[in-house]
Parts: C-alpha cells; structure tokens; sequence
C-alpha cells in the first residue's frame, strides 16, 4: 500500500470509532437499545393557553392551606426558595386551565389545586421570596 492509501485507512477508522461513540442510544445487556434518560420527569406540552409561556414552568407546587384567591401562597415549591410565595400579588397573571386552557380568576387558587408557575421577572430577595409572575397553570384534577 502507498502511504496516502495508509492515511485514508487510518482516517475511515477514525471517523467510524468517533461515529460510534457519538451515539445517542445505548444498548442493554441484551442487545436492546436503551431509551436515554433525562434528568427531569416534567414534560409540558405545547403551549395551550395564549398567556402560557413557551418553555418550562419555573416552578410547581400546591396552593396551601388555609390561603386561597388574592392570599394564596404557594406551599410544596419544587424549588424550595419559592416556598411561601404569594400568588395573588400580581393583577396581570393569566391564570388558566392546565389541562383545558378555560381561562380562570384568582378565585381557582383554592387550598391544594396542584399548580405550575411561569415567573415574569425579577424576585425581590425577601423572605418570602416576592417574584412578578407571568401565567398560573392550575390542574383541577379532572
């Protein structure tokens, strides 16, 4: 073989190990591909409602006991500095329907509905932490 013929060889071998290694599935002890894992379990669809930002909820939870409408706060925060927040502080939240986008009021913010929160922008570093939100996602569990 000539030398070029030597580095085209050596460069296929290359580029088939670093293709190989590059993918995505795996395979299980049988021989099966494996689904990837990801890190989170929460998955939200499409935006549903208009006021539904696209992208992930920054925060999820419960609305708590004995608070409800304009002094509802938010009690199981997936994040545990969001817990406590007011709910009700902010006039412009688009509060809806998780599962049917029906849009709803303050007064769907009932102690235990299961909620998903969009934050609209800075948290006052306050305890409880003070945070403008965007959208309120409410599941009342149909």
């Amino acid at each position: 073989m000539t030398m070029n013929a030597n580095r085209m060889l050596v460069l296929a071998a290359v580029v088939v190990l670093l293709l190989t290694g590059c993918s995505d599935a795996s395979e299980s002890e049988t021989g099966q591909p494996q689904e990837r894992q990801t890190t989170t379990s929460l998955t939200v669809p499409a935006p549903v409602h208009p006021a539904q930002p696209e992208r992930l909820p920054d925060v999820t939870g419960q609305v708590g006991a004995g608070s409800s409408g304009l002094n509802a706060v938010l009690v199981g925060a997936s994040d545990p500095s969001y817990e406590g927040m007011p709910l009700g502080e902010s006039d412009d939240v688009a509060i809806f329907d998780a599962e049917t986008a029906e849009e709803l009021t303050m007064h769907a913010l009932t102690p235990g509905a299961r909620i998903v929160v969009w934050l609209g922008g800075e948290c006052a570093e306050t305890s409880p932490v003070l945070c403008a939100l965007a959208a309120i996602g409410v599941n009342r569990g149909r």
